[in-house]
């Protein structure tokens, strides 16, 4: 049901995108409320349709702040972070819901890349988004994550068919981070998925690229530099791979399958 759900959610958030119309955030009421209507160049309203947002060019400390006073907001193409010294951000606090058609976190336009961050930051965080990119141009740019987020495709350090893929960072926290299309995960050579206390869930049968992500330290567990064991799980949900981490003194190239559909993949982390 859960997957039914976040299917259904992201096919009708990609129909209700409506004319390009711009709106850029300028915390002019001076309270981070992303829902406040003073707040962006343009009206905005809980749940009103504009295409495109962008955050970026006032202090990070001014940055937006969704939580449970201001849920079930609706974006479309928000880019957090971008054109060269403009960085941005953007945190959902408990009960912040956020429902995005692309979500570009660090961007690379005509005058530059931008950094960009957007935080998760409770267990009853939600968004809702199609199309993720996370780092584009060589740039740095983070998904943190503590809450749910169900996604269609997801680029980490670039854009699909990038000939010049961008650095970016996703730390897996707690909660769960779903991509619902098969083949639709890339993480580009200089980017990285760390995963603590979170899960990682594929669709499909990905264990094969989970293990050469592992291999190019493109996917870890508790840091680089740490030991970690990352386990490949075909059963808990039919149809998907469900990635997590736990920390244990792990030993060198041990690999072990089990019948219940689990891989279980000890990696040591050489400091």
């Amino acid at each position: 049901m859960k997957m039914k759900r976040t299917m259904v959610c992201l096919t009708a958030l990609l129909m209700v995108c409506g004319a390009a119309t711009a709106a850029e955030w300028i915390n002019g009421d001076g309270d981070r409320n992303a829902a406040g209507g003073g707040n962006w160049n343009a009206p905005l309203v809980p749940g009103e349709w504009l295409w495109v947002h962008t955050l970026g060019g006032v202090p990070m400390d001014q940055m937006p702040i969704l939580d449970s006073d201001v849920s079930a907001l609706a974006l479309g193409n928000t880019i957090v972070g971008f054109n060269g010294t403009a960085g941005g951000s953007l945190d959902l606090d408990a009960g912040g819901k956020l429902n995005i058609s692309e979500l570009k976190i660090g961007w690379d336009d005509t005058t530059g890349p931008g950094v960009g961050v957007v935080s998760l930051n409770d267990a009853t965080s939600e968004m809702w988004v199609g199309y993720m990119e996370i780092g584009n141009g060589g740039i740095d740019a983070t998904l943190n994550n503590s809450g749910v987020i169900h996604g269609a495709r997801l680029y980490v350090g670039g854009w699909d068919g990038a000939d010049d893929p961008g650095t970016g960072q996703v730390n897996l926290l707690g909660g769960d981070l779903w991509v619902a299309e098969d083949g639709q995960f890339k993480v580009s050579a200089d980017s990285n998925v760390d995963i603590t206390d979170g899960r990682l869930i594929l669709a499909g049968d990905q264990t094969a690229l989970v293990n050469a992500l592992l291999v190019d330290d493109r996917l870890t567990g508790f840091g680089a530099s740490a030991d970690s064991n990352i386990q490949i799980d075909l059963a808990t949900y039919g149809g998907w791979t469900t990635v997590t981490a736990i920390p244990e003194p792990a030993t060198l190239g041990m690999v072990a399958l089990f019948g219940t559909g689990m891989l279980w993949v000890r990696k040591r982390r050489m400091i």
